[in-house]
């Protein structure tokens, strides 16, 4: 393949497959290729403006099917289409509150915090002391 066979008519035939097609899914270019190349192939050999029969089809098209041809089937396939399948459920863990009931507990623990009877601090103070021997 040679750089000259990539410019201005492949780029083209590639805008036309797409939008003739339609472009919102995997299967409208290739149907929009597959389209265009049959009535390439059979409008070469019959017409010898061809290209405007292909002009012609490409603005219909845009101007009828915005979605492209493959849009004309989504209404039936949301009637007679396959559901999505429902996501698979994965229950998420209990969430645990280590310090308290919830917001109820942090905001117990604010206000023992203002008044200056920090909980860790008295743990720590407890466990100063020297430990009693029996």
């Amino acid at each position: 393949m040679t750089p000259q066979l990539c410019g201005f008519g492949l780029s083209a035939d590639l805008v036309i497959w797409a939008a003739v097609g339609g472009r919102f899914r995997l299967l409208g270019p290739v149907l929009g290729a597959v389209l265009i190349g049959a009535l390439t192939s059979g409008l070469r050999d019959r017409f010898q403006f061809w290209e405007i029969g292909i002009a012609i089809v490409f603005i219909a098209v845009v101007l009828l099917f915005p979605q492209g041809l493959i849009g004309v089937f989504a209404p039936l396939e949301r009637r007679f289409g396959r559901r999505p399948a429902p996501a698979a459920g994965i229950a998420a863990p209990a969430r645990t509150d280590p310090g308290g009931a919830g917001a109820a507990g942090r905001r117990g623990r604010a206000r023992s915090r203002r008044r200056g009877d920090d909980p860790r601090r008295a743990v720590a103070r407890t466990s100063s002391a020297p430990a009693s021997t029996a």
